[in-house]
């Protein structure tokens, strides 16, 4: 998956996040294996060239949203896995 695609998805996953107009900050948590090659264009890139900040939605029903992006980055898949059961990442990204 190219990383426009994925920053769509992401982008679309926030939008699921922000019910109305109401909602004055959207939490993102993202975890990442910042050591893995394979998940360089997945976590690292974007997060570096500020990418979420650029794509996710400022206009519109979101014209009054902040999000709150989280990065948290792990040394394997399992770690980003159990999070994600519990709660605390909204997106995993591993090899």
């Amino acid at each position: 998956m190219n990383v426009r695609r994925r920053l769509a998805a992401i982008a679309l996953m926030a939008a699921g996040f922000a019910s109305t107009a109401n909602a004055e900050t959207i939490r993102v948590a993202i975890g990442t294996q910042d050591t893995t090659i394979n998940t360089a264009t997945g976590g690292l890139l974007i997060r570096e060239l500020k990418l979420l900040d650029k794509y996710l939605p400022h206009d519109g029903n979101y014209k009054d949203v902040t999000y709150d992006i989280q990065w948290k980055n792990f040394t394997s898949g399992a770690p980003i896995t159990n999070e994600q059961i519990a709660g605390k990442l909204d997106f995993g990204v591993m090899a």
